[in-house]
């Protein structure tokens, strides 16, 4: 899969997470046109480094817009669906990744569909699944196109919050190279944090090199960027 960062900063950093960890991406500098799909972050790292890893094993030949939009962050990304679809007369299908947080996953669902509604876009649920930590909707906004929003988190770990380091700390506890604590887990970005950066690189080498590991610990995010795929 070739990568089109909307930002210099963001090109900068999947250029090096591609170089560092062999990972063979194109990264494309200058726009493309057209783009099969577009990959909307509600976070910036490490959430742009797993989409990274989990692009380079899905491969394929097709062109995917990449953004992190600058002071916009989870649900606040929401807003800005109908600027891009109206940016990119080709795009048909937006895959929006955000993190769960505090937030009960049918409010972010709800307030996806108000924030839809309030742009004039024209919605319906097709798919829902991976305990509901992933929905895919058909859209019209001019034309159709297709939206899957894609909820990071794990139930199966126990959190007051829930973010993509959720699956990255079950990654390293499976690997042994941490214990999870009994309790539930304040902050999993702070925990993650307090690994050492040898565990941490251990973690996304190993989820680099293996794609068993990344379809086993991260389901909705490939379920969500399978759409992409031409």
């Amino acid at each position: 899969m070739n990568l089109y960062a909307f930002t210099p900063t963001l090109a900068s950093n999947i250029q090096s997470y591609s170089r560092k960890y062999q990972l063979g991406l194109t990264v494309l500098t200058s726009p493309a046109n057209p783009l099969a799909g577009l990959i909307i972050l509600g976070d910036g790292t490490p959430d742009d480094l797993v989409v990274t890893i989990i692009s380079h094993h899905l491969n394929g030949s097709n062109t995917v817009g990449i953004v992190k939009p600058p002071g916009k962050t989870g649900t606040s990304t929401f807003d800005l669906i109908r600027s891009y679809i109206t940016y990119n007369n080709t795009l048909k299908t937006i895959v929006l990744i955000i993190d769960g947080e505090e937030n009960n996953k049918k409010c972010i669902y709800d307030e996806l569909e108000k924030s839809l509604k309030k742009q004039k876009i024209e919605v319906e649920i097709t798919e829902s699944q991976n305990e509901d930590r992933f929905r895919l909707y058909d859209c019209i906004f001019d034309r159709r196109f297709k939206l899957a929003l894609v909820i990071n988190g794990r139930d199966d770990l126990l959190c007051q919050k829930h973010t993509v380091e959720d699956h990255l700390l079950l990654m390293a506890s499976e690997l042994k190279l941490m214990n999870l604590p009994e309790e539930v887990i304040d902050d999993p970005k702070k925990l993650w944090l307090s690994l050492s950066e040898e565990s941490k690189e251990k973690v996304f080498r190993e989820l680099s090199a293996h794609r068993k590991l990344i379809e086993d610990n991260f389901p909705q995010q490939i379920q969500g960027l399978n759409y992409l795929k031409p």
